[in-house]
């Protein structure tokens, strides 16, 4: 009597063009998850959005794979020096494992160090349109409603942002 083992090798993509990546970091000190999806719409650009507080980023990447890791390089249009990196293994086609580093700028040597790292999951996949950032988007709020403010707004889900609540 034997046993039978079936692995599945799992490869890295070899491009992330059209893929939505949303990367989960837990954060032990204020037990929460923190959450950030990026959408590569090109072989160069992608979107970030911040699920703290809802913002959108625009910036360029760069992305290399071999085998089951991947390394990408994220830099927004508005960073002035810094980026980030993820190295990530996918453990199945769609998800895996990551590092994730923010360097910046050292205000006295002008130099990149490393400023924040932190391990994580992530899941991949492909994504539309409804996920890219709402354009042309126009509204007037006075306020008076918290049902209207809260379709308008950003409703925060994981903290608040600068005392802004709906309740």
């Amino acid at each position: 009597m034997g046993f039978l083992s079936l692995l599945h090798a799992t490869t890295a993509p070899a491009s992330i063009v059209g893929k939505k990546l949303v990367l989960s970091i837990p954060d032990q000190i204020n037990q929460r998850t923190y959450g950030i999806t990026w959408i590569f719409t090109s072989s160069s650009e992608v979107w970030e959005f911040e699920h703290e507080d809802g913002d959108w980023k625009l910036g360029e990447y760069t992305y290399s794979a071999s085998g089951n890791n991947a390394v990408l390089e994220f830099v927004t249009h508005f960073q002035f020096g810094s980026y980030l990196e993820v190295s990530s293994t996918f453990l199945t086609p769609t998800s895996g494992n990551m590092t994730y580093k923010e360097y910046e700028m050292n205000s006295s040597s002008a130099l990149l160090e490393l400023d924040e790292e932190f391990s994580g999951t992530f899941t991949m996949s492909d994504y539309s349109n409804s996920d890219l950032p709402p354009f042309d988007t126009y509204f007037s709020d006075d306020f008076t409603s918290v049902s209207a403010s809260q379709s308008y707004w950003y409703d925060n889900i994981e903290t608040t942002w600068y005392g802004l609540q709906f309740s």
